[in-house]
């Protein structure tokens, strides 16, 4: 099933969304977009993009460990949380993500593409 997905990162890092597609059983990045790091300046654009995804039909997962954001749009995912089978979901996402990888089913944004490269030290850890 062809999906439009948002995804947003609050807890690492700058905070940061990038969109993707899930279209024929491929995964299609195509936007990343950076915020303020200042928690009011942050609130208001991202409020306002991340409903406009809603309404355009994205699934907007946002990873934050409270409920600043999913409080009020979109559903939260925290990277230590367990999966279905109880493993971390990061570490499901990383699984994924190695799978994907290797049966070339990932498409990434031309420009920039080296930053979504994921080396293999970080799965050794």
């Amino acid at each position: 099933m062809d999906k439009k997905i948002c995804v947003v990162s609050m807890s690492v890092g700058k905070p940061a969304s990038m969109t993707a597609v899930w279209i024929n059983n491929e995964l299609i990045m195509a936007e990343r977009t950076s915020y303020p790091e200042r928690r009011r300046d942050m609130e208001l654009q991202l409020l306002r993009e991340l409903r406009e995804k809603e309404e355009k039909g994205f699934i907007v997962l946002v990873e934050e460990e409270n409920s600043f954001i999913t409080g009020r749009v979109g559903q939260r995912v925290r990277l230590r949380d367990p999966f279905m089978n109880g493993r971390p979901v990061l570490i499901e996402a990383m699984q994924i993500y190695k799978e994907l990888e290797r049966q070339k089913a990932i498409k990434l944004p031309r420009k920039e593409s080296g930053k979504y490269i994921l080396h293999q030290s970080i799965f050794d850890s």
